[in-house]
């Protein structure tokens, strides 16, 4: 329900400044009718003034109902007073609701009449978010910091878990940068298809909710913005470092613990959805402010994470740990920006890789293999795209003994280097780990389903006669690629060709390609795939079973950018995974 906001609009504009001192608190009361779907609010000064509150506009992001609400600070309170430095909120839900704000709680209490809780913020972080349900409140007690849930009847038994999930992260968290910098931390059950995170809570979608990834991985993200992006607030003019921040320290991290290979495959990704990126969205990263598309998700989390990784590599552990908890200490409670990260590392030169757009671009220039006596040397030549990087370069060198990692430094478009081993080099590759941000090697990367997703040139091939089922396939593209879908040819270009499962193997033989994957053949209810055609081309394909399998797609299937393939039964995947990435390309040579 779309919530209809009706505020108490107050006479009393302030004409002129007035003397009013610094700790003057303004006195809001907010009474929320959820069954009404309404607000009312009320403000006034210490000094008499009330204030004008409104008007409101209503918009899709808002919801005011008894199954639950959520307003944006934006959409209850719009007085900009520089002379009033704090607020105290007091909110009012009637029996069976509570309420809660992303401030700090000082009184609550529950009567006959109702529910009412009091908070109490100030207007430099910021005005605080709504929120109002049905709620069964769990809570726990660490240390000074009290942790809630508030979940909606029936979600009691995920309570505890939660709690003590969030418990680990705070304390984990706290011991690495500085002292949790809330009173309290709230997860919160949403009746939107949301997961957001405010100043000491995570509201989440309670169909979310109940999936073993929110608490597992999503929730040490959420609970790590309160010291990234919340505890330190980005300088938006000047770019967003807290969601690729946010990014490595919490998902990062959980795969480097899940294993080697968890964290290589996570940096691949990062790199492959960057590769995604049409040239017309490539931004630096100073240039990103929060993700409103897929590219700028590639930008602003998974690149922002790869310099991080860099840095990490570059000074190592312990520095980094070091420079975060003094990053922390000295800008905690404020604002700030990549220049105040970059000073506390002098000897790194972040400015390529903030103010630049794109990623490096490396190639072999040469490399040979000689019998040097009784043992063997290889020479390598490296080179890089201009503008040029100051980089250290990793390279593998298989022999008949094993792996034998190596560097080379580079700071100039060539630069070469020998090595020398007792057994015989068989192939040489570089960056096989996948530890700088660079332009993945053709033949490096299987194709995925992004490549379409975010080409803004891609269109919707549609292949059946009947209206609805093409109807059907324009809604799908239109939701895929977050925007009207144009209709193509097969042989224009980027493209999605949706059609029905009966249709799509006449399509895909008359215009030569390849049939629908035998390992996906005769699964589910649909299926989703990427292929690269020989001129470099992408196309996602979509192979439904009937219009109503078609029809479950247009929500999960957006989610699945980063991968090659999806099989769904109805709305749910039952299988994804990549395409194998093969080792013949051209960041790897093999010695005959």
């Amino acid at each position: 329900m779309i919530a209809r906001l009706v505020p108490v609009l107050l006479c009393g504009v302030i004409a002129t400044p007035i003397a009013i001192a610094a700790d003057t608190i303004v006195l809001i009361d907010l009474t929320l009718d959820p069954a009404a779907g309404t607000m009312s609010v009320v403000a006034k000064s210490p000094t008499g003034l009330a204030y004008t509150v409104g008007p409101f506009s209503p918009d899709d992001d808002a919801v005011i109902s008894i199954d639950g609400s959520f307003v944006p600070a934006r959409l209850w309170w719009a007085p900009r007073d520089p002379v009033l430095e704090r607020y105290r909120l007091t909110i009012s839900v009637p029996p069976g609701q509570v309420a809660l704000a992303s401030a700090a709680m000082i009184d609550e209490r529950r009567s006959d009449d109702g529910y009412r809780a009091v908070f109490e913020g100030r207007f430099a972080d910021g005005v605080a978010a709504i929120f109002a349900g049905p709620y069964a409140i769990v809570e726990r007690d660490q240390g000074p910091v009290r942790l809630r849930t508030y979940f909606h009847p029936g979600g009691e038994d995920l309570a505890r878990p939660y709690l003590e999930q969030a418990a680990a992260y705070i304390d984990g968290y706290a011991a690495e940068i500085g002292a949790y910098p809330y009173p309290a931390f709230a997860i919160v059950s949403a009746p939107l298809p949301v997961g957001l995170g405010f100043p000491g809570i995570a509201y989440v979608s309670r169909r979310i909710l109940p999936m073993p990834f929110m608490r597992t991985r999503s929730l040490a993200h959420e609970v790590l913005h309160n010291w990234w992006g919340n505890g330190i607030r980005p300088d938006y003019r000047h770019g967003n470092w807290s969601e690729g921040l946010t990014t490595y320290m919490a998902d990062y991290r959980l795969a480097e613990r899940s294993g080697a290979e968890a964290a290589r495959e996570m940096r691949f990704g990062w790199l492959r959805d960057f590769m995604a990126v049409p040239a017309a969205r490539d931004t630096p990263v100073r240039s990103f402010t929060m993700r409103d598309h897929g590219a700028a998700q590639a930008i602003g989390y998974g690149k922002v994470a790869m310099i991080f990784h860099m840095l990490r590599q570059s000074i190592g552990d312990a520095a980094f740990g070091s420079l975060l908890r003094e990053f922390w200490r000295e800008h905690k409670g404020g604002v700030a920006t990549w220049d105040d990260i970059a000073r506390l590392a002098p000897a790194i030169d972040f400015a390529p890789w903030t103010e630049r757009p794109g990623a490096v671009d490396l190639r072999i220039v040469a490399a040979s293999i000689a019998r040097i006596g009784e043992g063997w040397r290889v020479t390598l030549g490296i080179g890089q795209s201009s503008p040029v990087y100051r980089l250290s370069v990793p390279i593998a060198i298989e022999t008949e003994g094993g792996r034998h990692d190596r560097s080379l430094a580079i700071d100039s478009e060539t630069a070469t280097a020998t090595f020398h081993f007792d057994q015989r080099p068989r192939a040489i590759a570089i960056d096989p780990d996948f530890h700088l941000f660079r332009r993945l090697a053709d033949g490096e990367a299987p194709p995925i389903l992004r490549d379409v997703m975010f080409d803004d040139h891609a269109g919707v091939v549609t292949i059946d006669a009947d209206e609805d089922v093409r109807a059907e396939a324009a809604m799908l593209a239109s939701r895929v690629l977050r925007r009207e879908a144009v209709a193509v040819g097969l042989e224009d270009g980027p493209a999605i060709l949706i059609g029905l499962t009966s249709t799509i193997s006449g399509a895909l033989a008359a215009a030569g390609l390849a049939p629908i994957p035998k390992a996906l053949a005769n699964r589910g209810s649909a299926r989703a795939w990427a292929v690269r055609r020989g001129e470099g081309t992408s196309l996602l394909i979509v192979a439904a079973d009937d219009i109503d399998s078609l029809s479950a797609l247009a929500r999960p299937l957006p989610h699945y950018g980063g991968r090659s393939y999806v099989v769904f039964d109805g709305a749910k995947a039952i299988d994804k995974g990549l395409w194998p990435a093969g080792t013949d390309h051209a960041l790897r040579r093999a010695f005959e």
